[in-house]
């Protein structure tokens, strides 16, 4: 099923790029493509990282917040710091664990449902980050701090690296390892992993860490991006984010999802975003469009998940 799902995924955008390419002669240049890949750099960390949390079962609907938390306190040390990389990443990191570790806490350790959870620590984390900054925004950002995410890297802007690095991570991650197994089986079958002496604590708590892990350091590339941290970014990123990961083909349900999957999902997006920006079609209907996608994507793992119900009844 997930191959199959990928190959049809690959034919959307070729599909979508063709008739793109068609309306807009600008759609298929280097510099374009370029600018598709950067731009979707950061959304595509985060999916990755969603795709492991949501196939164990569980959603993180903080990572929009989170992500602007983490930009906002990397800006914040790099100022203070000169921009010194090191000290801009233990920080952005730090503040991520500790994001990740709390969505860990309620989630496991009180019984709190996932999507109660990130719902609420969504709502508390902005909160408490526009108070702490008043709304300002950090604009003197040190020239070491913004080479992070825009100095070249083999001809193309440094801040693609990491959203390919940390999809493959993900994708051997699922494919070869242990901990990606389980990851599976705790999301498709709980219970049967629990009494298999599985501790579903500690794989909770290692997906929501390892989600705030990534949008700590999402946080440092995603300011350095901009050349800018301000109190309201990234508002609305944790729709993209779960629609990338759902059209990619992970079940909303958990137990069944792909890195490669999410990657495609990724780049589909992308890609018709581009292609609206480019037609000069309003802001408001690429929200559309990507809620239109999610739908799509869920309705079709509910329709995936019922024939398999019933070929298992027969």
């Amino acid at each position: 099923m997930r191959r199959g799902h990928e190959l049809g995924l690959l034919a959307a955008l070729a599909v979508a790029s063709a008739l793109l390419a068609f309306l807009s002669p600008q759609f298929l240049t280097t510099a374009n493509w370029v600018q598709i890949l950067a731009g979707n750099s950061i959304l595509l960390m985060l999916a990755e990282g969603m795709t492991l949390v949501i196939i164990s079962g569980g959603i993180d609907l903080s990572v929009g917040s989170a992500l602007a938390v983490a930009s906002t306190v990397a800006g914040a040390v790099a100022v203070r710091a000169g921009g010194n990389p090191v000290l801009v990443f233990a920080a952005a990191l730090g503040i991520g664990l500790a994001m990740g570790g709390l969505n860990a806490f309620l989630i496991s350790g009180l019984s709190i449902p996932p999507i109660v959870t990130t719902l609420a620590t969504l709502g508390i984390y902005r909160g408490l980050l526009l108070e702490i900054t008043e709304g300002n925004w950090i604009t003197n950002l040190p020239p070491r701090f913004l080479a992070i995410a825009q100095r070249p890297l083999l001809g193309v802007p440094a801040v693609i690296v990491p959203g390919i690095a940390v999809a493959a991570g993900a994708h051997l991650l699922l494919t070869r390892l242990y901990a990606g197994r389980l990851l599976l089986q705790v999301g498709g079958h709980a219970e049967s992993a629990r009494r298999a002496g599985v501790s579903l604590g500690r794989v909770r708590y290692a997906v929501y860490m390892a989600m705030g892990a990534i949008a700590g350091c999402a946080g440092v590339f995603y300011g350095s991006q901009l050349g800018s941290v301000q109190g309201n970014a990234a508002v609305g990123l944790e729709l993209s984010v779960v629609a990338a990961v759902v059209v990619g083909g992970t079940d909303i349900f958990g137990g069944r999802g792909s890195a490669i999957g999410t990657l495609l999902g990724v780049l589909l997006l992308g890609v018709i975003q581009n292609g609206l920006i480019l037609a000069r079609v309003p802001t408001y209907w690429q929200q559309v469009v990507t809620g239109a996608f999610l739908l799509a994507g869920i309705v079709s793992a509910a329709v995936e998940r019922r024939r398999e119900e019933r070929r298992f009844a027969l």
